[in-house]
């Protein structure tokens, strides 16, 4: 099983030069290298200035989705079945309207 991470870094200036650290910010749970579910994720900012993670997940050949969660509750806000693995993810705004975009395989 594999996982998605939001992560935070931090630079900052020490006396030996520069200093970084990272804070997990929340983790959400993926799919397996093993069944094909190629744990595409993509960082999705809302207008409200909340960020959502939309990430694919699957185990086999027919029950692959995309689970789009909130970054820092890790709240479930949607799963959209999808039929086939998810190669990449994208968000795009057309408008003033905001649609996610994905990129399946062919058979």
């Amino acid at each position: 099983l594999a996982a998605h991470l939001v992560l935070e870094l931090q630079a900052r200036q020490i006396d030996d030069g520069r200093g970084y650290s990272v804070r997990n910010v929340m983790m959400g749970k993926g799919g397996s290298f093993s069944q094909r579910s190629f744990l595409r994720s993509s960082l999705l900012p809302a207008p409200n200035g909340q960020v959502h993670v939309a990430f694919s997940k699957g185990t086999g050949q027919t029950d692959h989705k995309v689970v789009i969660m909130e970054v820092g509750s890790d709240r479930v806000m949607q799963e959209l079945k999808v039929d086939k693995p998810v190669i990449d993810i994208k968000q795009l705004e057309i408008n003033s309207d905001r649609y996610l975009a994905l990129l399946g395989e062919t058979d």
